[in-house]
């Protein structure tokens, strides 16, 4: 049986930075692209949170969180300056649900992926808790 040396076992300090690195990688790559993801174990346990930036420049609409069968309710709370509105794909000001700045929408039992839309180009924050 031949030996691995010393030099090419890798450590758990070894481990520990790639996996940093790989969350960094990871981490720039979503806010460049903007998408919000939120990551969840198998059995959909645990809280998920989210920070999410949408204007009114995304056509139809901006994805803001992902469809998921196992959620038991969502809090989507606007941070910003600006209304949004949430709906479903292709949401507008007309049709969406209004969340004004520093209000928030409770949805118990959503599981499908949501969509919002703001006032104008200046966009708006909007901070998301999921169970």
């Amino acid at each position: 049986m031949a030996s691995t040396p010393s030099s090419q076992t890798p450590t758990k300090s070894v481990a520990a930075d790639l996996i940093k690195q790989t969350n960094i990688l990871l981490q720039t790559l979503l806010n460049f692209f903007n998408v919000p993801i939120i990551v969840t174990d198998d059995r959909g346990n645990g809280l998920r949170t989210a920070q999410v930036n949408i204007s009114n420049s995304q056509t139809p609409s901006q994805q803001i969180v992902l469809e998921n069968l196992k959620r038991r309710s969502i809090i989507i709370l606007n941070t910003g300056t600006q209304n949004c509105y949430i709906g479903e794909l292709g949401v507008s000001t007309a049709t969406g649900f209004l969340i004004k700045p520093n209000t928030a929408l409770t949805l118990d039992k959503s599981q499908g992926a949501l969509y919002g839309i703001s006032d104008n180009s200046a966009g708006t924050t909007l901070n998301i808790i999921e169970e």
